[in-house]
This record gives structure tokens, C-alpha cells and sequence, in this order.
């Protein structure tokens, strides 16, 4: 925990024709929390919401993520590993840790069973702690139809 570190969620709805595909993603560091929400494989962002944080709101959030296994990583074949393409059907997600702007640890998982990802923890909690970090979470994603 120091102020060159962040947190990502990135939240891919199902893969769809370019112009009804949604996604977003919150960014969290010791200074700032960020959402931002995109439509199309290109990603143009239709919503954004930018906040400050404080030191010990980062720690007590990125502590919350350690117990709910943010830091956990399954190990699986190479070519279960790449996420692209995954569940189409369902939600995909991805979780990162940053270092200066470099990611420095990528994890995924899905919403569809037979597509768990490399990420080990527990998804629905760290979504819901990401979510948590947007007080209004629900009025800034409703632009993103998929994730109301």
C-alpha cells in the first residue's frame, strides 16, 4: 500500500454485436477512485465519474480485497489462461494491480461455470467492494443497459 499502487476491475458484458457491446471499469489508488463505462469492442466511454480517496480509505479497501482473495491466483493450462472469448454468454471480469501505471498482476474470472479464469477468490465480494467504491453506483452505470 503506497501511493504508486492502484486497483482495477474491468466488467465485459457478453460478447455481442459491436454497437450493443458494454463494459466498465473502476480504478481505485490511495488519491482516487474512477469509474468509467464504454460501449463497443473499441471501448468509447459513455459515463465517467471521478472521486478523491484518502490513504487509510485505500488501505481499509485494498485489505477488505486481500481477505476476499484478491491476491489468490488458480493455476490453469496456457490456453484456459487467455480470457478472451470467454463466456460469452455471461460477464467476464478482470482484476488488476498496478505499479506506476504497469500492471503487475492480471487475474480474470467469469459468470459462467465452465469458464473460472485464473482469478482465486471470491468474485461476488470483490466485485461488491469495487461497486462500494462509487456511492452512486447504480444512477452512474445506468447508461451500461447489461449492468443495472
Amino acid at each position: 500500500i503506497h501511493s504508486g499502487r492502484s486497483v482495477r476491475m474491468t466488467v465485459y458484458g457478453p460478447v455481442v454485436a459491436n454497437e450493443d457491446r458494454q463494459s466498465y471499469e473502476i480504478t481505485v489508488s490511495t488519491s482516487s477512485r474512477r469509474f468509467a463505462g464504454y460501449t463497443g469492442y473499441s471501448q468509447t466511454q459513455v459515463a465517467s465519474k471521478d472521486l478523491d480517496n484518502t490513504y487509510e480509505g485505500y488501505q481499509q479497501f485494498v485489505f477488505a480485497l486481500q481477505r476476499a482473495g484478491f491476491d489468490k491466483e488458480r493455476t490453469v493450462s496456457e490456453d484456459k489462461a487467455d480470457d478472451r472469448g470467454a463466456c460469452s454468454s455471461g460477464k467476464r471480469y478482470v482484476y488488476e494491480l498496478f505499479e506506476n501505471g504497469d500492471s503487475i498482476k492480471r487475474v480474470w474470472t467469469t459468470t459462467c461455470g465452465n469458464a473460472k479464469g485464473t482469478f482465486g477468490g471470491t468474485n461476488t465480494v470483490t466485485r461488491d467492494l469495487f461497486n462500494k467504491q462509487i456511492p452512486d453506483f447504480k444512477t452512474v452505470v445506468k447508461p451500461l443497459t447489461q449492468f443495472r
